[in-house]
């Protein structure tokens, strides 16, 4: 699919969605800010693929995660706690604060978020790879604290013996392993790749999910993992064979953030 009609799509989408913001209870947006988070997803990635803008590219990973933000506030204030949307796993809007290099961002992120596990909203091995995450995250460079570990144990339980190139990963940042996790992602990264060649020809993609074709060249999980390594103390080797992580798309940890739509929509509903 071409690219610039990608983008197209994807800012009409949001222009249409985003007048909605503040005119209903959270609990009835949760589709509405999932669609947001990959919207503005996709929107940096299609900037930075046709253009080589990378200030495009933090700014609108920096408002997917404004999305999440918003939708986990608004959940708590308003007492949406039994809602499927508040899953860890159902957006990536965590992972895209990290890619884009906002520390304080995906920290809130993380502190906003339910702890607990439910069953029937996501996968046991999701909800551990996620938290394990936030705590990176939350902690900085003092992870891992005690707290880690039980985590990492419970991942490795939810995967009942399977083998996870996601759990090898987690298991390389606690230890601070830096050439178990180099080659972890690189796994990880082949996992996706051969994902995206199964799902170009899948009826979602064939039918209108504009975000996978931009998704599909870059990986946000990959970018989000880089960055929390760095955080940890980690580096790759600059030889590691990448190729959903360009180099023009390894954005630094800033304080640059961008302004929050959300909170100004809001306020003028």
């Amino acid at each position: 699919m071409d690219l610039a009609a990608v983008h197209e799509e994807l800012v009409s989408e949001l222009h249409h969605g985003l007048p909605y913001v503040g005119t209903a209870p959270i609990a009835a947006l949760g589709d509405e800010f999932d669609a947001f988070a990959k919207q503005f997803e996709a929107l940096g990635l299609c900037h930075l693929l046709e253009f080589g803008d990378e200030d495009e590219l933090r700014i609108n990973l920096v408002r997917s995660g404004h999305a999440r933000r918003y939708f986990l506030r608004r959940s708590r204030d308003e007492g949406n706690v039994d809602d499927r949307h508040l899953a860890l796993s159902r957006t990536n809007s965590f992972l895209a604060a990290a890619a884009a290099g906002d520390a304080a961002l995906a920290r809130q992120i993380a502190e906003a978020s339910p702890e607990a596990w439910n069953g029937d909203w996501e996968y046991e091995d999701d909800h551990c790879f996620f938290l394990l995450l936030h705590r990176l995250a939350q902690q900085g460079h003092a992870f891992p604290q005690a707290d880690v570990q039980p985590i990492l144990d419970r991942f490795e339980r939810a995967l009942e013996g399977a083998t996870s190139a996601r759990h090898a990963v987690c298991q390389a940042l606690v230890a601070g392993d830096a050439a178990a996790f180099a080659t972890a992602l690189a796994e990880r990264m082949q996992e996706e790749i051969t994902r995206n060649d199964q799902l170009r020809d899948s009826a979602a993609v064939r039918e209108g999910d504009v975000s996978f074709w931009p998704n599909s060249f870059i990986s946000l999980e990959g970018l989000a993992l880089l960055n929390l390594a760095r955080l940890r103390g980690l580096t790759v080797p600059p030889d590691l064979p990448l190729p959903l992580c360009p180099d023009l798309a390894r954005l630094p940890w800033t304080t640059v953030t961008a302004d929050d739509l959300f909170e100004a929509i809001a306020r003028e509903a």
